[in-house]
């Protein structure tokens, strides 16, 4: 015998999952989900710079006071002038690990039971923290090829002046 039961609740799936745990069997109307959408409470352990006072916003706008204090008076390059740059660029690395988790997709054509889906979603996980590593490497890497390749000028450096002094 076979019944159907159209868009169950997940209260309803549960008592038939826990009366027919071999025999049930549900489609799903949506084969992929954000991971965001069902993985809320999700406690990420970040590096240490991740989790530390470098990466906050009031950080670099303390480093960017001291760059105009210093910019008066500095002499020749200063590494102050551009620190609040580079570290926004690690704070935008450090968050960019939680993001991509959110938005990556989790596929499956049939509701799973709580054991199989914890299986799966463990899988995933682990499959990003090994994936996640070598992505910021070549976003790194990406980076220093573009500056070594076209000698990008900071905003604050004096070789703007210089660049802009030829056209």
């Amino acid at each position: 015998m076979v019944s159907v039961i159209q868009s169950p609740s997940v209260f309803e799936y549960k008592e038939l999952y826990a009366q027919y745990p071999l025999t049930i069997q549900c489609r799903c109307t949506h084969i992929a989900i954000k991971c965001q959408q069902f993985i809320s409470q999700l406690q990420p352990t970040y590096h240490e710079i991740c989790s530390s006072v470098f990466i906050s916003s009031e950080w670099r706008e303390v480093l960017r006071h001291i760059a105009q204090i210093i910019s008066g008076y500095a002499f020749g390059e200063d590494y102050r002038n551009n620190i609040a740059f580079q570290f926004e660029v690690v704070s935008i690395l450090c968050n960019l690990s939680l993001t991509s988790f959110e938005q990556t997709d989790f596929f499956t054509r049939q509701v799973l039971s709580p054991t199989e889906f914890q299986v799966q979603t463990d899988t995933l996980f682990n499959q990003f923290k090994n994936t996640i590593a070598d992505d910021f490497m070549q976003t790194l890497e990406l980076i220093l090829l573009i500056n070594e390749g076209n000698q990008l000028a900071t905003c604050s450096s004096r070789s703007i002046d210089s660049i802009q002094y030829y056209f």
